[in-house]
């Protein structure tokens, strides 16, 4: 085992220096070796820290405080391991890896900072963390069974923070979490490849006006997301695999009040399955499935909430789509085209509009809306269908259309 400890400061008889422009250049080539950069002592800024490491079982560690700073590591091998942390502003983290079984970890405390992280190989692990304003956070996996684990805190108005994350490969996992303001998490699963399947993705927000998105080109992939006590946050699944896809979404109330957010979910495939939530005012939720024995499941607005709008559309064979809306001027949509499809609709409040379009074969539809001023339509195509509208309130209007074109 070879260890290297590697210091950059300036002393004055004062006390640290604010050096500016070090830098630091390591490689070693072997097994078991062991490197530690330590440049938090040059406060100034614009210092740059690189490593390079060959062989199996290595470590290397690199530290720097200040402005400006870089710092960049590449381990060919496996079971190496990769650790990094900035302290300050506009900082560069770059960590590149080729092997398998591998670990990266990158942390930067600031603002305006930039985590970068790429592995290619089978079995490896990346933790990014940034708390702060404006930074950026990207990790890019190619390989199979690989981690993705992403975390930024401190997004406020006028900077919020970004985190991708890119995985090519199947069995992988991708996990990002963002508290604060103004933040986009973004994650991509496959290229299209059948096999590239069995993916994970999982996406927490905390706070207003953020988005997520999720997209998946693999097979029997899994992806949930949640945004919590936000106002006009922005959630997105798009599964186009196939076989037994699974995607939920929640928008909920946490510690603040949650209104004016929009969430979606669209599938391509088979076997898929569907779930939306969304607890405030002025939400908007949209599923689309366009496979055979999908479901969609949709609640939207639970207890003293308004003006709500929720929609599903399916495309397909064995459909099934359940919406539950409660309180007042909501609206809700089911359109099914496809065989044995079913629907129902459950509206509590006032001045509700509920609407199925069905146009295939063994069709049912129910609908209830229990409140005033509420409008219930269904259209039915040919053969089998069978439509159930309960009204209980005032001013309330039942249109049922059977064998239409």
């Amino acid at each position: 085992m070879k260890r290297v400890i590697v210091f950059s400061a300036a002393m004055l008889a004062a006390g640290v220096a604010f050096a500016q422009n070090n830098t630091s250049t390591l490689g070693q080539v072997g097994t078991d070796n062991q490197a530690t950069v330590d440049q938090t002592g040059l406060m100034g800024g614009n210092n740059t820290a690189a490593g390079t490491q060959a062989g199996n079982e290595n470590q290397l560690k690199q530290y720097q405080r200040g402005a400006g700073n870089r710092q960049t590591s590449q381990q060919v091998g496996d079971q190496n391991q990769t650790d990094q942390s900035q302290t300050g502003r506009s900082h560069e983290l770059r960590a590149a890896v080729l092997g398998d079984y591998n670990q990266v970890k990158q942390t930067q405390s600031g603002q305006g900072n930039d985590g970068r992280s790429t592995t290619i190989g089978d079995w490896n692990k990346v933790l990014q963390t940034q708390d702060g304003l404006g930074n950026e956070a990207r990790v890019g996996q190619i390989g199979n069974r690989n981690e993705a684990t992403q975390t930024q805190s401190g997004g406020s108005t006028g900077a919020g923070n970004d985190a991708y994350i890119t995985q090519i490969g199947h069995h992988n996992k991708a996990t990002q979490t963002q508290l604060g303001d103004l933040n986009e998490a973004r994650i991509v699963q496959g290229d299209g490849i059948p096999l590239d399947g069995h993916n994970k993705a999982t996406q927490l927000q905390t706070g207003y006006e953020n988005k997520a998105s999720a997209t998946q080109l693999g097979a029997t992939s899994t992806s949930y997301q949640e945004q919590l006590g936000g106002i006009q946050n922005q959630a997105t699944v798009i599964q186009r695999g196939g076989n037994d896809n699974w995607a939920s979404q929640s928008q909920r109330i946490g510690s603040e009040e949650n209104r004016n957010n929009v969430a979606l979910i669209e599938q391509v495939g088979n076997f898929n399955r569907a779930e939306q939530t969304q607890i405030g005012s002025r939400n908007d939720a949209k599923a689309e499935q366009r496979g055979s024995h999908n479901r969609s499941v949709q609640t939207i607005g639970i207890g003293g909430s308004d003006d709500n709008v929720a929609r599903v559309w399916q495309q397909g064979n064995g459909n099934r789509a359940e919406q539950t809306i409660v309180n007042d001027d909501n609206r809700a949509t089911i359109e099914q085209d496809g065989d044995d499809s079913r629907a129902e609709q459950y509206q509590n409040g006032f001045r509700n509009v509920a609407y199925v379009d069905q146009d295939g074969d063994g069709h049912r539809a129910n609908q209830s809306q229990l409140g005033n001023d509420n409008t219930a339509r269904a259209w039915q195509g040919a053969s089998g269908q069978t439509s159930v509208i309960t009204q209980v309130g005032n001013g309330n209007a039942a249109n049922v259309r059977q064998d239409h074109p």
